[in-house]
């Protein structure tokens, strides 16, 4: 795999150019609205907050917070059986608009990425938040944008695609998918391929989801009580995030490596044509033993 990232090393360093140019204005965007939506300093006034304004919200205490706030909810599920039962509008979506799509990632990642980094840094300025760890959590998130640039890279130049991958969006806007099947440009492991590169987008998204509402719910704790009684369903709904920060990063990047081997053809590969294989020497060595390839 790192042989893989090696190769699109030059396009990972163009995404991530793109991307901090859209999130350094967001971060000062961000550092602003949180200025002007909490009014005066901690040093100035008293807040209304059960925390004390000169104590400052440590990690901890946000934990504690998402914890509280996670175990009175009743949750409606997630929506991954949603997404999995509508297969096929996201790949004619994708396969439309594949440029946009990878496009918009990129830029609304490092868009609420650089705005709840502003946020953030202003409460720590302002002494809302407290303690190293902020910071700590701040620079291991900044491997979340950064994973997913790469992930945009791998899709828009998949080192393993179907022939003509590149012009497909273009084919298919110009003689749509039932023009697409009648040209026979498409054949049934092209379809397969694509069912797996769709996937492993949605799976980045899904991880960006996950991401905004780990970053949504400190931006919410650090303006509000400790009680955890001021929240709506989404603010309810992304204390789930907030506990066990750790874990939780180390899997939005589980969740993007996923996303990469699914879009640049590694994982498609590996099922379609390693794992049967493998499957195969591993029920001859069950009945035969280790000779039985030999007989």
């Amino acid at each position: 795999m790192l042989d893989l990232l090696t190769n699109k090393l030059d396009d990972i360093y163009v995404g991530l150019l793109t991307g901090f140019a859209t999130g350094i204005p967001c971060t000062l965007g961000g550092f602003l609205i949180d200025r002007l939506t909490k009014g005066r300093s901690v040093d100035e006034g008293p807040q209304h907050s059960s925390i004390e304004p000169t104590q400052g919200l440590t990690v901890t205490q946000a934990v504690s917070v998402s914890v509280r706030m996670s175990s009175s909810t009743t949750g409606n599920g997630d929506l991954t059986p949603f997404i999995l039962a509508a297969v096929a509008v996201p790949c004619i979506a994708y396969l439309f608009f594949r440029a946009e799509i990878l496009a918009a990632a990129t830029l609304l990642t490092f868009g609420l990425f650089g705005a709840w980094a502003g946020m953030l840094l202003s409460s720590l300025y302002r002494g809302d938040l407290r303690g190293v760890n902020w910071l700590l959590y701040l620079v291991g998130m900044l491997a979340v944008p950064v994973s997913v640039v790469t992930v945009v890279v791998a899709a828009k130049t998949p080192t393993i695609a179907p022939a003509y991958f590149a012009q497909w969006q273009q084919y298919a806007q110009t003689n749509g998918v039932i023009g697409m099947l009648n040209s026979k440009i498409w054949g049934f492991w092209d379809v397969l391929w694509f069912v797996f590169h769709v996937a492993g987008v949605a799976v980045m998204f899904s991880a960006i989801w996950k991401a905004v509402l780990s970053m949504s719910f400190y931006a919410f704790v650090s303006r509000t009580s400790a009680t955890g009684d001021q929240s709506g369903w989404f603010m309810r709904r992304a204390a789930r995030y907030g506990s066990k920060p750790l874990r939780r990063l180390v899997g939005l990047l589980v969740l993007l490596a996923l996303a990469y081997v699914l879009v640049d053809g590694v994982a498609f590969v590996f099922v379609t044509q390693k794992l049967p294989l493998l499957a195969q020497e591993l029920m001859n060595h069950i009945l035969y033993g280790a000779r039985g390839a030999l007989r």
